[in-house]
């Protein structure tokens, strides 16, 4: 199980699916073209049927599939458009077409499937714990961290480098709250019995 907010990609989802991996991760709601930006209808009122490959608009007409998917970021994505003749007698143009446009065209990812299966998990009560969850244990360590260090970025460069920079960090976070919950005297205790349980098992 895997759990975390901002970072992710579509590929990641898919992938993490395949493979069996739950993954907590909230996907925003983006508009994704310009009739979304202006109010029109929201892709989500389009129905894609994968038996014939195309979408169903709210007012009955079928978006088609046009030419060959384009590869951006690594994402194949196949664009749908419906017929010009169909949108100027459909009453729900002025809803559905920003101005000047004749038809509405939609893009569809490779891994929309994925993605949709994702978001019909994020929307149960379980991720919805698992957020709460994540905030209360990760959020404030990190937190915590950025405080103590007036820490906004690493200081070396090159992911092994920065790697040990954020290893030697969280070492240091552990070790200053087990201090504070456990008192230098007990913790010092505790080292000793350790000390003392390896020797004798050695």
């Amino acid at each position: 199980m895997l759990h975390n907010a901002g970072y992710f990609t579509e590929q990641d989802i898919a992938a993490c699916q395949a493979r069996g991996i739950c993954v907590y991760v909230p996907i925003p709601q983006t508009k994704g073209n310009s009739a979304e930006r202006r109010g029109l209808l929201p892709i989500a009122e389009f129905r894609y049927d994968a038996e014939r490959d195309c979408y169903d608009c709210p007012g009955g007409a079928t978006l088609g599939p046009i030419g060959k998917p384009v590869v951006r970021s690594g994402v194949a994505r196949q664009r749908y458009r419906s017929k010009p003749k169909v949108c100027a007698v459909c009453p729900q143009a002025a809803q559905c077409l920003s101005e000047g446009a004749a038809r509405r065209e939609i893009e569809r990812s490779e891994h929309a499937e994925a993605i949709e299966r994702h978001r019909e998990q994020m929307d149960g009560e379980d991720a919805r714990g698992k957020m709460r969850e994540r905030a209360a244990l990760c959020e404030h360590p990190f937190g915590t961290l950025k405080r103590w260090l007036g820490w906004d970025h690493f200081l070396v460069r090159g992911f092994a480098k920065v790697r040990g920079e954020m290893a030697l960090s969280v070492q240091c976070y552990t070790l200053r709250r087990v201090l504070s919950i456990l008192g230098i005297d007990a913790f010092v205790e505790v080292c000793r019995k350790r000390r003392h349980a390896r020797r004798t098992e050695a």
